[in-house]
């Protein structure tokens, strides 16, 4: 009897063991980051899509007494929680006074399990794709303001663009584009307020009489649509206004 009371007693002992072993959390992830009082970089969060990932910002000093310690160090300490399955990418900015700033990006991954990885990327690329499909044309693409609205005196944003051709385009910014175009065979087109994110295709077409702006995003889903205006202009191109 004695042998089959310190087997129950293994046995549950090992359940318990399982139990409590499953039950260990998976060290959160983090990112750590130096500063100091007086002038040190402060960090700030930008996460695309905040239903996916949260971010908690805490300070701990490496001196028990830096109250006491003009300038004293410190970490800036970033603790992720996993909030749903997915992906989206991550800003983290520095401001200083007395350093230069500085940005760093990261992809993050929560899994099923909703751990969190975090892995540093470098700089997006600002760009979107512009794709002619009407004429060989100059294409100026500009931030959407007063001046900018005004025919262009300055080099094109693309040059000759060939009938089917392709050009990517950096952006300043995502935001509100102007565009203008001179064909060689002496044709103005032109649109306002066209909304342009970083990863869009542009696409210059034919629509029955008049032709149009079509905007589709990074994964090739519609965006919008744009009337574009087009006249008979008596020059050669942009290089030849009055």
């Amino acid at each position: 009897m004695k042998h089959r009371h310190f087997a129950a007693e293994v046995i549950m002992m090992s359940l318990i063991a399982l139990l409590f072993g499953s039950c260990r959390k998976t060290p959160p992830a983090t990112l750590s980051f130096s500063s100091f009082d007086g002038g040190g970089p402060r960090f700030t969060v930008s996460i695309d899509d905040e239903s996916i990932v949260s971010a908690k910002e805490k300070r701990r000093y490496k001196d028990a007494n830096h109250d006491k310690i003009r300038g004293a160090g410190y970490d800036v300490i970033f603790t992720f929680t996993g909030l749903k399955t997915g992906t989206t990418r991550m800003k983290i900015s520095a401001d200083s006074a007395a350093a230069d700033n500085r940005d760093r990006y990261y992809i993050v991954t929560v899994d099923e399990a909703l751990k969190v990885a975090v892995e540093q990327v470098g700089a997006p690329v600002e760009t979107v794709s512009f794709i002619n499909e009407v004429e060989e044309t100059d294409v100026w693409i500009l931030p959407d303001t007063e001046e900018n609205r005004k025919l262009p005196y300055s080099s094109p944003t693309i040059d000759d663009l060939a009938l089917n051709g392709t050009s990517d385009v950096s952006l300043e910014a995502d935001g509100d584009y102007v565009i203008h175009m001179f064909s060689s065979d002496g044709m103005y087109y032109g649109v306002e307020g066209v909304a342009l994110r970083a990863g869009d295709t542009v696409r210059f077409v034919r629509q029955g009489f008049g032709c149009a702006l079509e905007v589709t995003d990074g994964e090739g889903d519609p965006v919008s649509s744009y009337e574009v205006f087009g006249a008979m202009w008596a020059g050669d191109g942009g290089d030849d206004l009055p």
